[in-house]
């Protein structure tokens, strides 16, 4: 009987969850940024600009900017 309600419980959990992830509206720049439409319209780095790095704090990665 337990693992029944193991089973409710987890089907109530995501029902919770699917009905919040419905109600955020995601901003128009994030959803333009995280959108990869064509790969050929990916915006080039301009040659001009310096590639700064910067060091994680948790990592020994570095990124560019």
């Amino acid at each position: 009987m337990k693992s029944n309600d193991k089973k409710n419980g987890v089907a109530k959990l995501r029902e919770r969850f699917y009905k919040i992830k419905k109600s955020i509206k995601i901003s128009p720049e994030l959803d333009e940024a995280t959108r990869v439409k064509n790969p050929n319209e990916i915006k080039e780095k301009n040659s001009n600009q310096d590639n700064r790095k910067i060091a994680l704090p948790k990592h020994d990665k570095d990124l560019d900017l």
